[in-house]
């Protein structure tokens, strides 16, 4: 394949067997790939999976899970503030954690899904606001709670970005 000169090179398809994230054979096809172009990890999509294949080099990424999380009341949160230095990103997943604004106790709460986060819902909606809209099975939950969680990627990527 290299000597056909591609643009780019792709990998994946969801790696994952019986449940388990398959690193070793990410790495491994990682290294046989050209080092200056580009590395896509197809159904790449957990944050602590992202972190593990952009230390590779994979550079490019797609899944549903973003927008299926946010569907099923799963939004992503930094646990501390983005903008400053976080200790470390891992591959272990303990920089980030779930908000889940479907829940009983957030149907008062007037604080954004995450006090670290500028998307367009964090700025116009509270806790409360999202949880009414589902409640009420109005898509406009979707919706927002979809700019969030591909907000919280954007985020995650220029900080591998930065940090890389």
């Amino acid at each position: 394949m290299k000597k056909i000169g591609f643009d780019g090179y792709a990998f994946g398809g969801w790696p994952v067997e019986d449940g388990r994230f398959l690193y070793e054979l990410l790495k491994y096809t990682a290294n046989l790939m050209p080092k200056d172009m580009p590395k896509y990890a197809m159904g790449v999509g957990k944050p602590e999976d992202i972190v593990y294949c952009v230390k590779l080099g994979y550079n490019m990424f797609d899944c549903v899970i973003p927008t299926r999380e946010a569907r099923n009341n799963r939004l992503y949160e930094f646990k501390t503030n983005f903008f400053r230095k976080l200790k470390k990103l891992d591959n272990k997943g303990k920089f980030y954690q779930y908000v889940r604004v479907r829940n009983l106790k957030y149907k008062d709460d007037k604080s954004p899904i995450s006090k670290n986060c500028d998307c367009y819902a964090c700025r116009n909606f509270s806790k409360s606001d999202i949880y009414k809209l589902f409640k009420n099975k109005d898509k406009e939950s979707i919706r927002l709670t979809t700019i969030h969680n591909l907000k919280f990627y954007s985020h995650l990527m220029e900080r591998l970005q930065k940090d890389n």
